[in-house]
């Protein structure tokens, strides 16, 4: 008995150990000596029109160059905004492997492949846990134990601060023409076609679609009207406040199910006539007017 169980427990340690030695690093095998470079930001600066995630936050791109001649270079690239990341190294840069981290949904472009890369983020899961830091904070040695874990070594520098839009991990070249870019990955590699709008996008289809129309003075007038008349037997004079503003408050004109991603300084008022049912869909940090002078939402405390 007892041998039958010393032998099964050497099986069970045999096999464990072979599952350790067939699990690859993140990464794969990188160089005995490389260094780690890392780019934190917010946001981007140029728009691109695409939806990386299902918050209403805009998409950017940004862009580094690394020029690092000499070395073999782990990238680390971080962003709190959704952020499509281009890259560009000078001919005798090594990238031997980038990770990709945010809140929100992030992208890579601009190397080749088979390039070592991997994507993470709150919005959209990936194989580790999520980072992000762009300044000096406990994000930051958050964001460095992490990248320890994952890699084996600290962060060398971070560079959080562009010249003239673009992120140099070393000198800027002098010559544009030096900075190399590979077309292996694009953006259509990062985009859902099935991914459902979200936030102003997925507003502006239901306008088209005449689902939704924009709130005129008259439109937040009537219905500021009806929700006073409760109050007028106080004083004529009466009129409760709103914090519908035009152009940030729409007319419910069908049955719709609203968009994802309306939080924040994203959210919206909608008023809502009494021959239209409520909107389906999450209600986020909307406020919504109904005709018989009632409200619900954040916006709607002062009703």
């Amino acid at each position: 008995m007892i041998r039958h169980i010393t032998f099964s427990i050497t099986v069970m340690l045999a096999i464990t150990a072979n599952a350790l030695a067939e699990e690859k690093p993140l990464l794969g095998t990188l160089p005995e000596d490389f260094t780690v470079y890392a780019v934190g930001t917010y946001r981007g600066t140029t728009p691109v029109d695409i939806q990386l995630d299902d918050s209403a936050h805009a998409v950017t791109q940004v862009d580094v160059v690394v020029n690092k001649p000499k070395q073999s270079v782990v990238l680390v690239l971080t962003a709190y905004d959704p952020v499509v990341w281009r890259v560009g190294r000078t001919k005798k840069t090594k990238i031997v492997g980038i990770l990709v981290s945010g809140y929100h949904g992030q992208a890579l472009i601009g190397v080749k492949k088979k390039t070592p890369h991997a994507i993470s983020s709150y919005e959209e899961k990936g194989p580790f846990s999520y980072f992000y830091a762009s300044d000096a904070s406990g994000r930051l040695l958050e964001m460095n134990d992490t990248v320890k874990r994952l890699v084996g070594r600290d962060i060398e520098h971070l560079f959080n601060k562009p010249t003239s839009g673009v992120f140099y991990v070393g000198k800027q070249p002098a010559k544009k023409k030096a900075v190399l870019y590979s077309d292996d990955l694009t953006i259509k590699d990062y985009v859902k076609p099935d991914r459902p709008l979200a936030g102003q996008p997925a507003l502006n289809a239901l306008v088209k679609h005449e689902k939704l129309r924009l709130a005129t003075k008259a439109d937040i007038a009537a219905w500021t009207e009806a929700a006073s008349k409760k109050y007028k037997r106080f004083n004529s004079q009466f009129r409760v406040s709103t914090r519908m503003r035009v152009g940030r408050t729409y007319v419910v004109l069908k049955k719709l199910t609203l968009p994802n991603g309306l939080f924040g300084s994203h959210s919206r008022a909608f008023i809502i006539p009494d021959d239209v049912p409520f909107p389906a869909g999450p209600r986020c940090h909307n406020t919504f007017y109904k005709m018989d002078g009632t409200a619900t939402g954040p916006g709607s405390r002062d009703q």
